[in-house]
């Protein structure tokens, strides 16, 4: 990841400023956003607050944000001569102990500006932005900060919010307060921007270039804050990052559980539909080896007397009757798939030809006569020829 890309993801594409100042005696604060779209700024934002808890409304956690301190409570003065910093302060207000207070200048060809305030006060606004999880990366005091738009302008005079620049050749010659409100549009950089915002629109430039053109006693201060802005950043971006990767871990696991989870419970299925057959055909191969155990059974033990049964019958049949079809047990109606099989039980029907009423009629009582037959029964008997009459005997045997 290049250094641009790791800078533009701590800063965001959100750039705000806010300037403290005092209208007709009262305080304001007057905030701009400019959102970044591709290489080119556009406002997203302006307007006032007179209560700070107002403005935060205005703005996300952890935003980054540059404060211009332009109320009463900064002194601007002008000394002839280019002077480094400390000894323009010394200069322009002698009995001032420069300890207690932060100082910007700016230098010209004959002049040096001075802008001071005491550190307390400064510190304390960036303490209630800090309590509020906002995060001031830098600050500027008085109109000093109107300086970084110097090249951007054609301007001879440049419209603060409380003051007017007088400009030559690209450099600052004169500031001077104002105590009137008035309005004036300037278009910078292709940007359109009231006279209230300027000093916003420069403070924005100067943290998103990195430079200024001003001499500061508080860049230890403001490189403290945005260390402690980045760390803050880093950590909040590591953090998402951190629960993001997180996150696509737990859903690319989720997706292989779920994957896995339909997988199990359709092999899951299959193995109890199987289950079910295995058992289904466990049981009826039981039923049908109970069955079979009992048809052999009987089979067995009725199979020997049935043969005996009909042996009997069959030596007992006089020579004029003729038997045509003995049938054991038989079906009541056909046999079907799926339908249970009806017989007759324990019986026998005989079908024949008789030449002889009265032998027919002896062997008859013959048969009643056999204590392992219950009843004969004459279903049929008398359709033939005169000398010959068909018969149909039910013989139920004896249990």
């Amino acid at each position: 990841m290049s250094i641009k890309t790791i800078k533009n993801s701590i800063q965001g594409k959100l750039y705000c400023a806010v300037e403290y100042i005092s209208v007709q005696q009262k305080p304001q604060i007057n905030f701009l956003f400019l959102k970044k779209r591709k290489s080119e700024f556009v406002i997203d934002k302006k307007g006032f607050c007179i209560e700070i808890n107002d403005l935060f409304k205005f703005f996300k956690k952890i935003q980054h944000l540059f404060l211009i301190i332009n109320n009463e409570q900064v002194l601007t003065k002008s000394v002839v001569g280019k002077l480094d910093a400390l000894k323009a302060v010394q200069t322009a207000f002698p009995n001032l102990n420069s300890n207690d207070f932060y100082y910007e200048t700016y230098q010209n060809e004959t002049d040096t500006f001075i802008s001071i305030c005491r550190k307390d006060y400064v510190d304390s606004i960036i303490k209630q932005y800090e309590d509020a999880n906002l995060n001031i990366i830098d600050f500027s005091l008085g109109n000093l900060i109107g300086t970084q738009l110097l090249p951007f302008v054609d301007e001879k005079e440049l419209y603060t919010s409380n003051a007017f620049l007088s400009i030559n050749n690209n450099e600052l010659i004169d500031i001077k307060s104002t105590e009137a409100e008035f309005q004036k549009d300037y278009t910078i950089n292709d940007l359109e921007i009231n006279n209230n915002y300027v000093l916003g629109l420069a403070g924005i430039l100067s943290y998103y270039t990195n430079q200024t053109f001003t001499q500061r006693s508080f860049i230890e201060k403001t490189a403290e804050l945005k260390n402690k802005f980045t760390q803050i950043k880093t950590f909040d971006l590591g953090l998402k990052i951190g629960l993001a990767f997180i996150f696509t871990l737990l859903l690319v696991n989720f997706i292989i559980f779920t994957n896995y989870r339909d997988k199990i419970n359709v092999l899951k299925s299959e193995i109890e539909v199987n289950e079910n057959y295995k058992n289904n055909l466990l049981s009826l191969k039981e039923v049908v080896e109970k069955k079979k155990k009992i048809v052999d059974e009987i089979t067995a033990s009725e199979s020997s007397k049935v043969s005996l049964y009909l042996d009997k019958i069959g030596a007992s049949i006089p020579s004029k009757i003729l038997l045509n079809e003995m049938n054991y047990q038989p079906l009541l109606k056909n046999v079907k798939n799926g339908k249970e099989i009806l017989y007759q039980a324990q019986q026998i029907i005989i079908k024949g030809k008789s030449f002889d009423g009265i032998a027919f009629s002896k062997w008859i009582s013959f048969l009643e006569q056999k204590n392992w037959i219950d009843v004969v029964t004459l279903v049929k008997y008398g359709t033939g020829k005169k000398t010959i009459t068909e018969f149909q005997l039910k013989i139920t045997l004896s249990e």
